[in-house]
């Protein structure tokens, strides 16, 4: 029961995260910077006419429609409630 306990609370702290996640990758689109996607900056090195305008604007629409995420699971309250019951 112990290790069903320790995986209940890493994965509610991955869900946690991830907005904090997706707030860090906005900042980092509205500066123009990809730092955090290697396989885009590698794909990029590769082609370097892909970077534009366009280009930026769907990673942020992308990352808009992430943060929508929190649908597909219970509120973190419900889920601890869920937990100790």
């Amino acid at each position: 029961m112990k290790r069903c306990n320790s995986v209940f609370v890493h994965c509610i702290a991955k869900i946690k995260a991830f907005p904090a996640k997706l707030g860090l990758w906005k900042g980092n689109i509205e500066s123009d910077s990809l730092s955090m996607s290697s396989t885009l900056i590698e794909q990029l090195h590769q082609n370097p006419d892909c970077k534009d305008e366009n280009l930026m604007k769907s990673v942020t629409e992308h990352l808009m429609k992430l943060e929508e995420v929190d649908v597909h699971f219970p509120s973190l309250d419900d889920l601890v409630l869920l937990r100790i019951n």
